[in-house]
């Protein structure tokens, strides 16, 4: 794992996010920031994030896949997940000063402002801030608790992990209804922007669905 320097030993953050890399963190959050302006909209130009590496996309085309191929389907995709979501939350936990490696709501709080909302000058704007500290209050309760009605209100790399899954996969729709979801290994600007609006909302609602799918799925008890 690529870090800071210190002593590690005495630091929890290292244990809980062992597989974790800054670096990578650092280039998904930015990456995040710039598919989504503060707007809600998609940032056209934006470049699609690439979470599956090529190897799993070939094999996901393999027809004809054998026992072990969908095996090691399943494992490089909950590995590259695992391996994202914890290079995401150790960025936040080094942004914060966080030490443990689960983030509670005020600091998640405090890295989303700064990360996206300081350069645009919002802090300054008391009310557009207050339905600002709304809408990250929702999207904490929603990732927090992985899309079911209570958590330990804490993001730890469970949590970050089935986000990361909710936002790589596109939900289907037959004659209107959904059908499930579809994997391109891929977080797109458009999907980005409406997983965001609905992490937004205090109701319950698809990205919840999205949220409690991939905590099980990524867990096996899906």
């Amino acid at each position: 794992m690529q870090n800071t320097g210190g002593d590690h030993s005495k630091n929890l953050v290292f244990t809980e996010l062992s597989n974790g890399n800054r670096e990578l963190g650092e280039a998904f959050a930015a990456d995040l920031s710039n598919m989504v302006a503060i707007t809600g909209l998609q940032n056209p130009k934006a470049i699609p994030f690439e979470v599956l590496p090529p190897s799993w996309k070939s094999l996901a085309a393999k027809e004809d896949k054998s026992d072990e191929d969908i095996k090691k389907l399943d494992s490089v995709f909950t590995k590259s997940i695992y391996e994202l979501a914890e290079s995401y939350l150790l960025f936040i936990c080094t942004k914060v000063q966080n030490t443990t490696g689960k983030i509670n709501a005020s600091e998640y709080e405090k890295f989303i402002l700064d990360s996206k909302y300081m350069k645009a000058g919002i802090l300054n704007n008391p009310q557009y801030l207050s339905k600002v500290k709304a809408n990250i209050k929702n999207m904490f309760a929603k990732i927090s608790a992985h899309g079911e009605e209570s958590g330990d209100n804490l993001i730890d790399k469970h949590d970050m992990a089935a986000y990361i899954y909710a936002i790589m996969n596109k939900a289907k729709r037959v004659d209107n209804k959904f059908s499930g979801f579809e994997v391109n290994g891929l977080i797109e600007p458009m999907e980005l922007s409406v997983c965001e609006s609905l992490l937004c909302e205090e109701e319950d609602n698809l990205m919840s669905l999205k949220l409690r799918v991939g905590f099980k799925f990524l867990n096996g008890t899906l």
